[in-house]
């Protein structure tokens, strides 16, 4: 076994993982709701 195919195969073989994120999803609100939410945030955004 070549060196070059030895380090292929241990590098190929790592426990490396990515980090994967949620899918993005939409909610719908009354402008009741809304307002609701916006005044229980203060200063924060609603949108992180």
């Amino acid at each position: 076994m070549s060196a070059v195919y030895a380090t292929f195969r241990s590098a190929s073989n790592s426990t490396y993982k990515s980090k994967k994120r949620a899918a993005p999803f939409c909610l719908r609100f009354t402008e009741e709701e809304r307002a609701y939410l916006e005044q229980l945030a203060g200063n924060k955004p609603l949108g992180t």
